[in-house]
């Protein structure tokens, strides 16, 4: 992946500017952003494999997923609808047919012919309406989840830094010397829910 597409997805995931070089840092670079060095740096290699680097790639593939199924949603329910409304006209056409063959027998004249036919015209248009309805809530409620996923892969984006940030505090406080950066800008994530996004399979470390 390109500096700038994993860029663009940092910024997708929220995660701020100023955050994505910890994202995109080796394990070997990140202990000098923060100014670490001689026991500082030997102690956050020791406890830095808890954490395990950060692979960007991964919220490509969970975003891709997302995508993929709510266009396989779509699509249903864009079948769905079609055959609904495909139904109806088809239902509509035979009815009406029958009307016309069996006149001569069930039904007194023309005028109680077209009265039935309309009839049938009229709970075929509200039956296409209803489906209409049905197609619109559902892809609302689509909607609704994939922007609810979207948010978890954020939310957990999110909690690997805050989680490096609070591995960084945990350095300092057992060893304050040797480091001169400090946190910086750090510690400005938000959590999003670790254990909801394992429901949704959203593994990004």
């Amino acid at each position: 992946m390109t500096d700038e597409e994993i860029q663009e997805l940092l910024r997708k995931a929220g995660v701020g500017e100023d955050q994505w070089k910890y994202y995109t840092a080796s394990s070997e670079e990140l202990p000098g952003l923060f100014g670490f060095s001689g026991s500082q740096g030997k102690r956050f290699g020791e406890l830095f494999g808890g954490l395990g680097q950060f692979d960007p790639t991964k919220i490509s593939e969970a975003y891709g997923a997302i995508d993929k199924y709510g266009q396989q949603q779509t699509s249903d329910i864009g079948s769905t609808l079609k055959t609904g409304r495909y139904g109806l006209s088809q239902g509509l056409m035979s009815g009406a047919e029958a009307v016309r063959e069996n006149i001569g027998y069930k039904l007194p004249g023309f005028g109680a012919r077209e009265k039935e036919i309309e009839e049938q015209r009229t709970g075929a248009y509200k039956g296409a309406e209803e489906l209409g309805r049905q197609s619109d809530m559902s892809l609302l409620n689509l909607e609704e989840l994939l922007g609810g996923r979207k948010a978890l892969v954020g939310g957990k984006t999110q909690n690997w830094g805050q989680r490096l940030m609070n591995l960084v505090s945990q350095i300092y406080q057992m060893d304050p010397g040797g480091g001169s950066r400090g946190l910086g800008s750090g510690g400005s994530f938000a959590y999003g829910g670790e254990e909801d996004a394992d429901k949704f399979g959203v593994g990004l470390y």
